[in-house]
């Protein structure tokens, strides 16, 4: 096998090692994940452990891999730098923001628009992935503001939100095969029901 099928093969493991901590994990609270190895190794948990984070963060990925390689190479460095900022201000916040409704509408709709292959280009997806990044930021930093180490935890989830969309946008580069493309399809469509099953939940508990 080419280096490069080694390389997108392991791209696809940790895929499905994330959709299934998606799926294994409990709806995360505004609780930072106790691992015991610092606010640095909490915060980083907290980002794969929050379903609508991990999800959102996969999605645009798949989304910036669609139009192209040089926007996901520019995912790369727009999503974390927006996320940052976004939690910068969200640290500063008196409250803690709560909208898991918009959180998951969010992510299903980057889904949907990886199932379709929407060709956005390169503008809009940037646009979609700073405007996202600093929401799920901001939300992020409210939910740490009153842990001690709240800063420390913040710069995990950045440089786990980094770690994640550089390896998937590398795994995933384009040129695709046929049966790649395909496979981002199907991956979005999951995103988008994922989305919905979420959505079902939050009706049942809120009425």
């Amino acid at each position: 096998m080419s280096s490069a099928g080694v390389r997108r093969g392991k791209g696809w493991s940790g895929v499905f090692l994330m959709a299934a901590l998606a799926i294994a994990a409990p709806p995360a609270g505004a609780h930072l994940v106790q691992t015991g190895l610092g606010g640095f190794a909490d915060g980083a948990a907290r980002l794969v452990l929050t379903p609508s984070d991990l999800l959102l963060v996969c999605g645009l990925s798949a989304l910036a891999v669609q139009q192209g390689a040089a926007c996901a190479v520019r995912l790369r460095l727009a999503l974390p730098l927006s996320w940052l900022l976004g939690g910068i201000v969200g640290l500063q916040l008196p409250f803690e923001l709560s909208t898991p409704w918009l959180n998951t509408i969010a992510f299903s709709l980057v889904g949907l628009l990886v199932a379709l292959e929407v060709p956005m280009g390169r503008r809009a997806t940037m646009a979609l992935t700073v405007l996202v990044g600093l929401w799920f930021g901001l939300i992020n930093g409210s939910a740490l503001a009153f842990h001690s180490g709240a800063a420390l935890a913040l710069v995990g989830g950045v440089v786990g939100v980094t770690a994640m969309t550089t390896m998937l946008t590398l795994a995933l580069t384009p040129p695709h095969p046929a049966w790649l493309r395909i496979g981002l399809r199907v991956a979005g469509s999951w995103m988008a029901a994922s989305g919905l099953l979420m959505l079902g939940w939050l009706i049942k508990y809120s009425s």
